[in-house]
């Protein structure tokens, strides 16, 4: 009989915990400006990783990147929060960092791959 209620709870632990996916709904609820801590508050799930890193052209800003896995139907992507002096700069996926014709957002877009593959 312990067992079985053990078993139950678990199984409902675990259903709670995996209910807890980053969405792109979700991702359209940030705001720019925002901080790191108000910014995982807008989230239900947790972050995947967490981890600072330089641009070398821009040596005196300080990013912060704060990664998600993204549910894309039944695909996982991985998603990035970039804080610049602790302010939400720019969130997206890897890629989207590339699109932009600003020399700048696309040397923070390669550093922050290139901290990222290093993880």
């Amino acid at each position: 009989m312990v067992f079985v209620r053990l078993l139950g709870i678990g199984m409902l632990a675990f259903t709670l915990v995996s209910c807890s996916i980053f969405t792109q709904g979700e991702a359209n609820k940030l705001v720019m400006g925002i901080s790191p801590e108000a910014a995982k508050e807008m989230v239900s799930d947790v972050p995947h990783d967490e981890f600072e890193f330089t641009v070398m052209s821009i040596p005196n800003d300080k990013f912060l990147a704060i990664e998600y896995i993204m549910a894309l139907g039944t695909s996982r992507t991985p998603f990035f929060l970039v804080f610049r002096n602790n302010k939400l700069f720019y969130w997206g996926f890897p890629y989207e960092f590339n699109r932009y014709p600003d020399a700048e957002m696309n040397a923070i877009g390669r550093a922050l791959v290139a901290a990222a593959d290093e993880r």
